[in-house]
This record gives C-alpha cells, sequence and structure tokens, in this order.
C-alpha cells in the first residue's frame, strides 16, 4: 500500500521551518507575501509554488484558494489573472505539531 501524500514524510529544510514560523506568527499569508518576505533568491514564482505544495501535501501547511474578486473600479483588476486572487496559506496541524516540537522537545508527539 502507497501512503497517501497527505501522510508522506519529508525532510523540513531551514526555509520550511522559517516559511511555518512566518504563517503561525501570520496566521493567514499570500504565497505573493511569502515569496517577498523568504524567497528572495528564486527569480519565478512556480519555484516559490513548488516548495509551498510540498509542504502542504506533507500536511505542514494549508492552502485555500480565493474566489476572484470583481471590483467596480477597473484601475485595480488584474486582467493578467482573470481575476484570481491566488491562494492564501497558513500552519496546519502537523506544522504546528512539528513547530512545537522544535521549540520544547520535551512535548510528547500526538
Amino acid at each position: 500500500m502507497h501512503p497517501t501524500p497527505r501522510t508522506r514524510r519529508i525532510l523540513i529544510t531551514p526555509r520550511d521551518f522559517q516559511v511555518m514560523g512566518t504563517l503561525h506568527r501570520y496566521q493567514l499569508v499570500r504565497e505573493s507575501t511569502l515569496h517577498a518576505l523568504l524567497f528572495t533568491s528564486m527569480t519565478h514564482q512556480r519555484n516559490v509554488q513548488t516548495s509551498l505544495k510540498r509542504l502542504c501535501d506533507a500536511g505542514y501547511v494549508g492552502r485555500r484558494f480565493l474566489p476572484p474578486v470583481h471590483r467596480l473600479n477597473t484601475d485595480f483588476v488584474d486582467y493578467a489573472t482573470n481575476g484570481a486572487t491566488g491562494a492564501i496559506y497558513f500552519l496546519a496541524r502537523d506544522g504546528a505539531a512539528f513547530l512545537g516540537r522544535a521549540y520544547n522537545p520535551n512535548v510528547a508527539k500526538v
């Protein structure tokens, strides 16, 4: 039997640790904000998405896609994305447990 994507184990990198710490601090963060804060050496958004998807598939980070926003003032509509708003990321339960164990190794595993 093959493990499901949500139960797959991954090696947590220092950047992954920073991503989870940022999500813990700010709770809800847009992909573009994470790119600007933590992925400054990566010029392509696709690399950031791949890294975040890996954390999502492992269950450490959650992701929700927001519906398109329609505004009356067309100066603010991004026509390149057809009104898409992108993804919002948050710290999932496994990510919170990982951070808890990282900051306090005496915490029992759940």
